[in-house]
């Protein structure tokens, strides 16, 4: 019977820390912010629609699209609103939804080949730059080295000179 109530207890601790490794997992974090900032986007998009296209829209078809509708009679006289303008706002919602979100992944995409270029054309003038350096550095040692080889010749042959006036 402890046996048993053991193993419970352990698997419930095995399915604890399983639990918690997939929430602590980055890319469930990444969803989570992603869904809240999505239906915080989705509420601005709301706002855009409602206070400003559906507006505008209705000024220039004349009617209110949400108040499109139709009535159907039953047979047992009860009445049936079919309502078609609140249909079609949702389709212009998720059109202009899809709309915001293109134009914002197309920028965003702009923006990294713009930073990537940037980035290129940085390291690759760091990379000249360094070998021009460092093209540099040897030429002055190569100087150098003539300049010593030169006066070492010059005081051998300065010595062999005096020694052979000896």
């Amino acid at each position: 019977m402890f046996g048993k109530k053991r193993k419970e207890k352990k698997e419930r601790k095995g399915l604890i820390k399983e639990f918690a490794e997939f929430i602590n997992r980055g890319n469930i974090v990444d969803m989570a912010v992603g869904v809240i900032v999505g239906a915080a986007f989705k509420e601005i998009v709301n706002r855009l629609v409602d206070s400003i296209v559906m507006p505008i829209l209705g000024l220039i078809i004349k009617t209110d699209l949400t108040a499109l509708k139709t009535e159907v009679l039953q047979a047992d006289g009860t009445v049936v609103e079919i309502l078609w303008g609140t249909f079609i706002q949702a389709c212009l919602d998720f059109l202009i939804i899809a709309l915001v979100i293109f134009a914002a992944v197309k920028i965003f995409s702009i923006i990294r080949k713009t930073l990537q270029k940037a980035k290129e054309v940085v390291e690759k003038t760091v990379e000249t730059t360094v070998d021009a350096i460092q093209d540099k550095i040897h030429s002055d040692k190569d100087e150098e080295a003539e300049v010593v080889e030169v006066e070492v010749k010059e005081e051998a042959t300065e010595t062999t000179t005096e020694e052979a006036q000896k």
